[in-house]
């Protein structure tokens, strides 16, 4: 009777216990590479994101020095632009002052041209 009992709890643990955990192990070890794939992938997906981030950053850092840059030199023009404007006046006016008139000219244009002729003949 003993050897029934024993045969009886041995079939129990078996078909209860030792076959469920048996088959659980048969599938973990289908899907390990299926996983290791998988992890592998991930793993060369997110060095590829932390590089390209990398160089996202170093493009946005020398953007940024570059708008600094821009934002200095705008300071500058607005702050020069009341000189300029003051020499573009008077810039404007010295041609008036300079410009005398046709009365005030010594040499008429006629002598100029006769002495030029001259020249010429001269000069060959």
């Amino acid at each position: 009777m003993l050897s029934l009992s024993l045969t009886v709890v041995w079939l129990v643990v078996k078909r209860f216990i030792a076959d469920p955990v048996n088959s659980v192990i048969n599938r973990l070890t289908h899907v390990t590479p299926l996983i290791d794939t998988a992890a592998s992938f991930i793993s060369t997906a997110s060095l590829s994101l932390a590089e390209r981030s990398t160089e996202q950053a170093a493009s946005i850092e020398e953007i940024s020095a570059s708008l600094e840059e821009m934002s200095s030199m705008t300071r500058k023009n607005a702050d020069n632009a009341p000189a300029a404007d003051r020499l573009m006046k008077e810039a404007g006016a010295a041609p008036r002052l300079a410009s005398p008139s046709p009365a005030r000219i010594p040499y008429p244009i006629s002598i100029i041209r006769t002495v030029g002729r001259h020249h010429t003949k001269i000069t060959g």
